[in-house]
Formats: C-alpha cells, structure tokens, sequence
C-alpha cells in the first residue's frame, strides 16, 4: 500500500502470505485480494487496511483459480474471474453472506476485469473476434456490446454519475 499523501509504504499481512490482484474498497478502509497459501491453495480474502489483517476468506472447495478482484461502486458485492480446469467464468460474491454466484456458465471464453455497476456486470471479451466491452443486466441476464473498437478495448470503468466510461 502507497500512500501519496505521506509518501509512505505498507505491506498488508505477514511476510509469509502471498497475495496479488488487489482493489481498494470503495470506503478506502479494506482490500480484496487473492491469497496463495505454500501448498497452493487459493483464497479470495478481504484485508484490513490499518491492522493488514485478514478479515474474511471466503471458501474456495474446488481450489478453482480467482484473479481481477473488484468490489462493486457500494461495497457490497465482489466481481472476480474464476479460473476452473473447464474454462472460465465471472463470479460475483456477496461480501456478507459469502454466497458465490458464477454469472456465465463456464466456457472457454476469455473474460476480463469484470465491474459491478449499479445492475450492471461490466467486463472485456474477444468474442466478437476483437476484443471489446460487454455489460451483462443481471436482472434481465441480457448482453450488450459497449465498445467496438477496432483495436480492442480493456479495463471498464465508469464514473460515480455513471455517464462516462473509461479504458484502455
């Protein structure tokens, strides 16, 4: 952790603990994150950010590989790429119950950095045959193309008041 202000580093948990693809809480007080313990097994779990103390792990049974953490806009939920020896999916957790839903059936398609906004499951495909943005209405489970870049189009990510929509 990098704080700007003070121009000064801190490493979350123990130096026994290997961690990656980390997001921030939108209330800037926790840290998701993907936690591999030395016999490979992974968790995704939930840090605090003043003690670096893991606060919840949420249970992974199959040992299925998680990466691109993010937590939606209010906190509540977590959009995460699960990695199984079938495919992938996206799966979204609720942050208090631990419930676990994969979204998609899982498959071969290569999703990327999901994003929970408002109703809307945001995140990056090559099925199209060129890399773009989708956005999935979790209420409806219809999918919508957002981008159509020539080139490709990666990372969602939307402003507070939901009218603009950055990537790269």
């Amino acid at each position: 952790l990098f704080d700007q202000k003070t121009g000064k580093r801190k490493t979350l948990g123990s130096k026994r603990e290997r961690f990656g693809s980390a997001a921030l809480s939108p209330d800037g007080n926790k840290v998701v994150t993907v936690r591999t313990d030395t016999e490979y097994k992974t968790r995704v779990v939930v840090l605090d950010l003043v003690s670096g103390n893991i606060v919840k792990e949420y249970p992974n049974p199959q040992n299925d590989f998680y990466s691109m953490p993010r937590w939606s806009y209010d906190g509540t939920r977590i959009a995460i790429l699960k990695t199984t020896t079938e495919g992938k999916t996206i799966t979204i957790i609720d942050s208090e119950t631990e419930n676990a839903t994969d979204v998609f059936p899982v498959s071969l398609e290569n999703f990327g950095h999901p994003l929970l906004v408002d109703e809307y499951l945001l995140f990056n495909s090559p099925v199209s045959g060129i890399d773009n943005i989708y956005a999935l209405q979790l209420s409806t489970n219809k999918r919508f193309q957002v981008t159509a870049s020539k080139y490709g189009a990666y990372n969602p990510f939307v402003t507070e008041d939901g009218k603009t929509i950055y990537y790269n």
